[in-house]
C-alpha cells in the first residue's frame, strides 16, 4: 500500500503507524494512515473519524476484533462499553 502523491503547500512525512490495539477506531486509523499519507496529523484524524462514522457496524466490528487477536492489554481496563451499533438497531 502506498500513498498517492499530492501537490500541497506543506509536505508532511508519513505518520508513524502504531500497533494493533483493543480500540477499533485506532485499528481503522492505522490502515487509514497508510492509504492517506501526506495529510497533516489534524486532517488525518478528522477525515479518518468521518470515514469511521460512515462505516457499517459489520466493518467496524472487524476492526474491533483485530485487537482480540493481538492479545490482552497490560493496562487496567475500565468497564467495557457495549457497541453503539447494537444500541442503534431497535
Amino acid at each position: 500500500m502506498g500513498c498517492a502523491k499530492r501537490s500541497e503547500k506543506k509536505k508532511y512525512a508519513p505518520q508513524k503507524v502504531g500497533p494493533i490495539t483493543n480500540n477499533g477506531f485506532l485499528n481503522f486509523l492505522r490502515e487509514y494512515k497508510q492509504r492517506h499519507c501526506g495529510l497533516s496529523p489534524r486532517k488525518m484524524v478528522s477525515s479518518g473519524a468521518k470515514s469511521w462514522n460512515k462505516l457499517s457496524c459489520k466493518k467496524k466490528d472487524a476492526y474491533r476484533k483485530m485487537g482480540e487477536k493481538a492479545g490482552k492489554s497490560r493496562r487496567h481496563k475500565r468497564s467495557s462499553k457495549k457497541s453503539d451499533c447494537k444500541q442503534k438497531h431497535h
